[in-house]
């Protein structure tokens, strides 16, 4: 199902490489397009420990487009007290019982904008969201757990129940090296064209250490074997990676590099273009053994800011039509 969102405009994006720092800009050339659609999935919700004993859960979905993903949770409070503040962790499982995406959720992080304590009957809707991090296969399920609750002083309903919250790799916003011809990639005679707002260009798979450093790249395919394959090596031998987490403790994990080109702003109509929906993410996703999927961490490639004319100097190299800057992951808003 394919639906408009009501809260208008996307977060604002990271800036590609500028130096040793990713600078916090907006992405020119989509922050002021249309919004594209989302598509909205319901989830079937098991609850797990301490939710039943204080909460009821109304409904949750997932809703994505083509670089961002959303978890809504709607609670109702069936203490018989105020609950000041509550914490819970969601962990979404596909259609083959694999674990696919996972979500924090807070009180205060709500739609309706309602802070202080949830009152007895009261319900919030919930979310979590997250930008340029995707779930590579369709979430149907969400375990759901209560992972902190505090009720105000003199009430007996304080309770916390604390599952291993998994968190997953992520595209770091710092460089350790500085920029260069490899924080651009030129279009310029691949033959790359489409009428579509995007195209696909590459999808690896990376290794990443407790220490968040890469420890392999794999390319898995890529459009045609210039330049995308060799650039993208080069591009992921330069970044670095917030690492994985289980339990609050950095742990080794995979996660799919997904290279996506934003060749015009979205028009209305326009298809959503979800990460998963890639062909190269299908064919992968398909056969992945084991009860996890690794996650996907987008890197959208847009035309930089036009701060100069065409082919004047615009930060490391010369700013060309053809040339896309890269933009990633400012990590998990929750």
């Amino acid at each position: 199902m394919t639906v408009q969102r009501p809260r208008g405009p996307l977060p604002i994006l990271g800036h590609g490489l500028v130096s040793a720092v990713l600078a916090w800009s907006s992405c020119v050339g989509l922050a002021h397009a249309a919004v594209p659609s989302w598509v909205a999935t319901p989830l079937k919700v098991e609850p797990g420990p301490g939710i039943d004993s204080g909460w009821r859960v109304e409904r949750a979905s997932v809703t994505e487009n083509f670089r961002q993903i959303e978890v809504e949770v709607t609670v109702e409070s069936v203490a018989p007290a105020p609950i000041e503040t509550a914490t819970f962790y969601g962990e979404l499982y596909d259609g083959s019982g694999r674990l696919c995406f996972t979500a924090l959720f807070s009180l205060t992080t709500n739609t309706q904008r309602l802070k202080g304590p949830i009152l007895p009957g009261q319900a919030r809707t919930l979310y979590s969201s997250s930008v340029f991090l995707a779930s590579a296969t369709q979430p149907r399920l969400m375990r759901f757990y209560l992972t902190h609750q505090y009720p105000p002083p003199g009430s007996v309903l304080g309770r916390e129940v604390a599952p291993r919250v998994w968190s997953p790799a992520a595209l770091s916003p710092i460089s350790l090296y500085p920029s260069g011809q490899w924080d651009r990639l030129c279009l310029g005679g691949t033959g790359v064209s489409s009428s579509a707002p995007l195209v696909d260009v590459a999808l690896g798979l990376a290794d990443v250490g407790p220490t968040g450093k890469l420890e392999h790249f794999q390319v898995l395919d890529a459009l045609g074997t210039w330049p995308f394959a060799a650039w993208t090596e080069v591009f992921m031998s330069r970044v670095r990676f917030r690492p994985a987490r289980l339990g609050g403790r950095p742990t080794a994990a995979k996660t799919l590099v997904l290279f996506r080109v934003v060749l015009r702003e979205w028009n209305k109509g326009d298809a959503p273009y979800l990460p998963r929906s890639s062909a190269w993410v299908k064919s992968y996703t398909q056969s992945f053994p084991g009860g996890q999927v690794p996650v996907i961490d987008v890197i959208q490639l847009n035309r930089p800011p036009q701060t100069a004319p065409p082919g004047a100097s615009n930060g490391s190299a010369p700013c060309f039509e053809d040339d896309f800057t890269p933009y990633w992951s400012q990590g998990i808003s929750r």
